[in-house]
């Protein structure tokens, strides 16, 4: 027994998902993932057909297209944007496949501001800003197909660790200062 033809979807700003087969296909169609303008072609070609128009999809696009024109409430509208083209990423849950925007991680964000303002404010950002990133690089790490950011982070992380040393390295010296003017202070007594 072969194995039913898998699908890649081609978004109208290029972006793949996938793959699916048959039955995933019009699941996503009656969730509106899969507008009939977008293309898919069968997994390892590059035959790209309209979705609209392909053999196994064209009556269920047709019956959408009936039940909106009738007035009717076809399907729910998309929850993650794809029926606007925002830019969409695979998540799996199981044996379910969705597509679900990506979103920049807040706290990667975050790091990022508060390790730059670290330069101007001092220690606080600049903790934060590490504090922010380890968390955001873990979020990000347990949930890549969610959130993105990861390069913000570490930069966040990498700014935010050195005005720590730098920090470090101001105290130490206003210390041995203090420690010389101490002694030399004693010495006059």
């Amino acid at each position: 027994m072969s194995q039913p033809v898998q699908y890649m979807v081609r978004d109208g700003q290029g972006h793949e998902y996938g793959p699916a087969d048959i039955p995933a296909l019009r699941q996503w169609v009656l969730e509106r993932r899969i507008l009939a303008a977008m293309q898919i072609a069968p997994v390892g070609t590059q035959e790209w057909t309209v979705a609209g128009a392909h053999p196994d999809l064209a009556d269920l696009f047709r019956s959408l297209s009936q039940a909106a024109t009738a007035g009717a409430a076809a399907t729910p509208a998309n929850p993650y944007g794809q029926a606007t083209g925002a830019a969409t990423q695979p998540y799996n849950s199981g044996s379910v496949q969705y597509l679900r925007p990506r979103r920049t991680n807040g706290l990667a964000i975050a790091s990022l501001v508060c390790s730059l303002a670290g330069f101007a404010v001092c220690f606080v950002p600049s903790l934060l800003a590490v504090v922010f990133g380890h968390m955001a690089r873990s979020q990000i790490r347990n949930a890549p197909e969610e959130y993105e950011g990861d390069g913000m982070a570490l930069a966040g992380l990498i700014i935010g660790y050195v005005c720590l040393g730098l920090i470090a390295l101001v105290v130490l010296f206003y210390m041995g200062i203090f420690v010389v003017a101490m002694v030399a202070a004693a010495k006059g007594r």
